[in-house]
Order: structure tokens, then C-alpha cells, then sequence
């Protein structure tokens, strides 16, 4: 059973080599008939890769970079969040291969490759900044890149819970909780119930609803950033809060901590994602939504 993991999908992969059946609380309870006999990484387990947990390296990173002055907001979170990842899975690899690891940032620097050709046409820099990272961390070629201004790079269905990240020509000025630019979108399937959309919706003006394909979208400047966002507003359906000021201080509080964060978070919106998709499997099923039809399903 996977209990001594208390719900870690990733540990219980690791000990059963197939997908977890899930309970009602979206906790991982035994071993599906399926079983990986590959050996091979799961979608899951690829996409945590980059968010190992050495949490005082994180740290020191991050406040290194929270003492640079100057330049747009959005550059610096790239850029952190570019060495940062290079720099936790080469500590990764030279640990597994028992050699030590050197752990300063400044003799140390992650090597990641420079992708930016393959948007030679994007006129947003930004987006064209954060392109390189979002492969390094994805580990794989986007499904598809649209070199074109106002382009795009799609990966469908990086996880099991995750449907989409698009990365869009774009620069799309926010100015809470601080300015940045945002350009990178992340899809969720999520089912909200109707009396929760207006409080779903007053969280940010990046989060998109589409309540016939049931989906939930972030758009910020970072992968870690949606995984934030998207936990304050799964946290509101979980909760059935409908308090905006508490929704508010909420999302400033994840936003704050999405980089150190990161791999809590997207734990947490796989967890509810199993526990939505059994609790309103038949919601789902229907070809109208009751915030908008009250009659929709009666």
C-alpha cells in the first residue's frame, strides 16, 4: 500500500512502478493493474525533477537575486529561476554519482542551453527569455513552436493533471500583486461549482475560466508563478471560501512564496485534481454549467 507515503504519487510510483488508484481524499491508495515495467519516468515524476527539495540552497539563491536593483521584475525571476533549476539538477546528477557538490552559485553556474533560435521571429523579450528555461525544465521539445510574431510554443499534456503550458508572443502588463509581464499560460481540468466562479475569477485578472470544457487557466511570467496562482484558487474550491479579502491575501502570500513553493504546489493541484474529477464526475458530463443555466442538469 502506498499509506507509509502518505499520498506521495511520486514515492508510490517509485515502489509500485505503475499509476496510483486514488480514494475520495485524492490520495494515492495501491497499484493500478497498469504497471510501468519499463522502469521509465513517469510525466509526473519528469516534470518534479526540477523542483528538488534542497530548500536552503533555494533560499540563498533566491535572496541573492532579491538584492539586485533595477531592470523589469519579470527578467529577474527568469533569471533566477534559470539557475536555480540548472543548478539543482546538476547537484542532483553529481549526487546520485556519489561525487560532491559544490554549491556555489557563483563558481558553479548552471549550464542552460541557449534555445532562442527556434523563436527567431518573437518580438517580445520576455517571452523570448523565459523560452530556453521553460524547455530546460520541461526536458523535451515543445509538441509544437509557431515561429512567427505574435508566434507560440504549446507542450500538450505534460502531466496527467496539467492539459497544457502555452508561451505566447506576448507581453501583457500586470501590475498586482507587483508589475511583471506575463506570457506563459497553464491549463488545469477543473470543475468549479457556482457559487464559487465569481470568487474563482476575482483572484486575478490572469485567471481564465471555461466552464463548458471545464478548465481552469493561469497566465503569468513563470511556470512557478501559475503552479501559484492555480493553488489559491483550488485552495477556494477545496475550501468553499467565498471571503475575497482572504482570497486576496491568499494569493499575494503563494505569489510570494511560488519559487520556494513550487513543487508543494504542484503536488497540491494534483491532489485536487483527483479528488474534482471523482467528486463532479457528473457535473462534468454535462453540455452547460449552472452558474450560467440554473437549470442546467435538473
Amino acid at each position: 500500500m502506498c499509506g507509509k507515503h502518505h499520498g506521495n504519487e511520486q514515492a508510490c510510483l517509485a515502489d509500485k512502478k505503475g499509476k496510483c488508484e486514488y480514494g475520495s481524499d485524492g490520495k494515492c491508495r495501491g497499484k493500478s493493474s497498469k504497471n510501468n515495467h519499463n522502469n521509465e519516468d513517469t510525466p509526473y515524476q519528469t516534470h518534479l525533477k526540477s523542483y528538488l527539495k534542497y530548500k536552503t540552497k533555494y533560499l540563498n539563491l533566491k535572496n541573492t537575486f532579491n538584492d539586485q536593483k533595477g531592470g523589469n521584475i519579470n527578467s529577474g525571476i527568469v533569471q533566477s529561476s534559470r539557475t536555480l533549476r540548472g543548478s539543482l539538477l546538476e547537484n542532483f546528477e553529481e549526487l546520485s554519482a556519489g561525487n560532491p557538490v559544490n554549491s556555489d552559485p557563483a563558481t558553479n553556474p548552471p549550464v542552460v542551453e541557449d534555445k532562442s533560435a527556434d523563436i527567431s521571429n518573437f518580438k517580445n523579450d520576455d517571452a523570448k527569455k523565459y523560452y530556453s528555461t521553460l524547455v530546460y525544465v520541461m526536458g523535451k521539445p515543445p509538441d509544437m513552436i509557431y515561429n512567427e510574431a505574435n508566434g507560440m510554443v504549446l507542450y500538450r499534456n505534460p502531466t496527467d493533471f496539467i492539459l497544457g503550458h502555452t508561451l505566447l508572443d506576448e507581453a501583457v502588463e500586470h501590475s498586482e500583486p507587483t508589475p511583471h509581464i506575463d506570457f506563459l499560460y497553464t491549463t488545469i481540468h477543473h470543475y468549479i461549482p457556482p457559487d464559487l466562479v465569481p470568487i474563482v475569477q476575482s483572484v486575478s485578472g490572469s485567471v481564465m475560466v471555461d466552464l463548458l470544457k471545464n478548465t481552469i487557466t493561469a497566465r503569468c511570467g513563470t511556470l512557478e508563478a501559475n503552479y501559484a496562482t492555480l493553488k489559491t484558487v483550488l485552495e477556494i474550491i477545496q475550501k468553499k471560501s467565498t471571503d475575497i479579502e482572504q482570497t486576496t491575501a491568499e494569493y499575494i502570500k503563494n505569489i510570494t512564496n511560488a519559487d520556494i513553493e513550487s513543487d508543494d504546489n504542484l503536488k497540491f493541484i494534483e491532489t485536487e485534481y483527483n479528488i474534482n474529477k471523482e467528486k463532479y464526475k457528473e457535473e462534468m458530463k454535462l453540455n452547460c454549467h449552472p452558474y450560467a443555466f440554473a437549470n442546467c442538469g435538473k
